[in-house]
C-alpha cells in the first residue's frame, strides 16, 4: 500500500500568485529586518529622538534662565539693575570708558 502523492499542478494563475508573493516577501523581509533587528532599529531611533528632545528642552530652559534673570518690571523699576542689564546683555558702555569682553 503505497500512498499516492498528490501532484501539484502549476498553472499560469498560480505562477502569477507565486511571483506576487515572492515580490512582497522580497520587499518586506529587509524592511522588517531594518526596523526591528538591525543595530539601528526603530526603537533605538525613538529613544535617541526623545533623549535629544529632552536635552534640547534643557538647553532652551538654561538659555532662558541665563538671559532672563530679571523680569521686565524689575528692570524698569530699578535704574541700577537697568544699567547692569544693559551693560552685561547688550554690551553697551559709557562714552569715557573702554569695555573688554572675555568669552570663556
Amino acid at each position: 500500500m503505497k500512498k499516492e502523492r498528490k501532484k501539484i499542478v502549476i498553472t499560469p494563475e498560480n505562477k502569477r500568485k507565486i511571483k506576487i508573493i515572492a515580490y512582497i516577501l522580497t520587499f518586506l523581509l529587509p524592511l522588517v529586518y531594518v526596523f526591528f533587528f538591525s543595530e539601528s532599529n526603530f526603537k533605538k531611533h525613538q529613544s535617541l529622538r526623545s533623549e535629544a528632545k529632552k536635552t534640547q528642552e534643557a538647553i532652551d530652559q538654561a538659555r532662558g534662565y541665563l538671559s532672563n534673570q530679571y523680569t521686565y518690571e524689575e528692570i524698569q523699576q530699578n535704574p541700577r539693575l537697568m544699567e547692569k542689564y544693559i551693560r552685561e546683555e547688550l554690551n553697551m558702555k559709557k562714552p569715557n570708558e573702554d569695555v573688554f569682553i572675555i568669552d570663556e
